[in-house]
């Protein structure tokens, strides 16, 4: 997975709004190739590069600090929450992070949505914030929004990601989640 992520994101083909992942979105917005991304906003491919990089980077890192607060608050609680959680927060930052992904990959967000739900629904300190972002979360993923559209020009592409967006949306409110278990006390 990782050298296929590293890899197949040179591939010019990688830009088009079929694959909703970051990668995606930057190269198009990014990377020209004239068969495949003919109208970029600008030809700037070490931005789309940093772009991805640097998103990601903070996903992971943010990701890496809840997979570890709450491995703690399960070892020290034993509670089943924390321990599904971990699963249901990796499962959009894989799909982020990947060069490509189209609609049958984000069928496996289904797991994010049912424990984030479900922890959300039972948590004492649940907010009504964090079931509208899970609520815009899964709109922006199930709806079946237009998106895969073959020549898409400049800035116009940021409204061709819509799971993307829904990604996103879904690994935050999987943070806040996280938080509203009771693992960001004292820790």
């Amino acid at each position: 997975w990782i050298e296929t992520s590293l890899t197949w994101r040179q591939r010019p083909e990688t830009s088009v709004t079929a694959y909703q992942t970051l990668h995606s979105l930057f190269s198009h917005l990014f990377r020209f190739d004239a068969t495949w991304n003919p109208a970029p906003v600008v030809h700037a491919p070490l931005l789309a590069e940093v772009l991805w990089f640097g998103s990601v980077a903070c996903i992971g890192l943010v990701t890496l600090v809840w997979l570890r607060r709450l491995a703690r608050s399960w070892r020290d609680t034993g509670r089943l929450e924390p321990a599904m959680l971990p699963i249901a927060l990796t499962v959009p930052v894989a799909i982020l992070a990947s060069p490509i992904a189209e609609d049958y990959h984000y069928v496996l967000t289904l797991l994010s949505f049912l424990v984030g739900g479900w922890i959300a629904l039972k948590a004492p300190r649940s907010t009504r914030s964090v079931l509208s972002l899970l609520l815009v979360a899964l709109l922006l993923i199930g709806l079946p929004l237009p998106f895969n559209e073959r020549l898409v020009e400049g800035w116009s592409a940021l409204l061709f990601y819509p799971r993307v967006y829904g990604a996103i949306a879904l690994w935050l409110s999987l943070v806040l989640v996280a938080r509203s278990t009771g693992t960001d006390r004292g820790r």
